[in-house]
């Protein structure tokens, strides 16, 4: 999609990968506070992928998106909650594994 030419990955929240669901035969990505997520990948320039120059935190892990699924305002709000839900669902995943659904192993 970026026509053979390198880009960065920001995995400051996206270790679990997308939510989304399906509606009328679409499929919905939830982008605003998406209920789950994890850290990804640490910051690196050693991702082992020729065009992914670096794996980076871009995004302030832990800061509100605005007020929807719950967030708090202003965006960019400090959301104590939400940075430890990105703490304890880390992963250094690259992709959500088989048996997973929206990235959490079914118990």
């Amino acid at each position: 999609m970026v026509g053979g030419k390198p880009f960065i990955v920001n995995t400051s929240h996206n270790g679990r990968g997308p939510l989304h669901f399906r509606r009328g035969g679409r499929r919905v990505n939830i982008w605003c506070n998406p209920s789950g997520r994890g850290l990804g990948p640490r910051p690196t320039t050693a991702t082992g992928h020729r065009l992914v120059d670096a794996y980076m935190w871009i995004n302030r892990p832990g800061y509100s998106a605005g007020s929807c699924n719950g967030g708090p305002l202003p965006v960019g709000a400090w959301w104590p909650q939400r940075a430890l839900m990105y703490a304890r669902n880390q992963t250094s995943w690259l992709g959500p594994p088989r048996g997973t659904v929206h990235g959490h192993f079914r118990r």
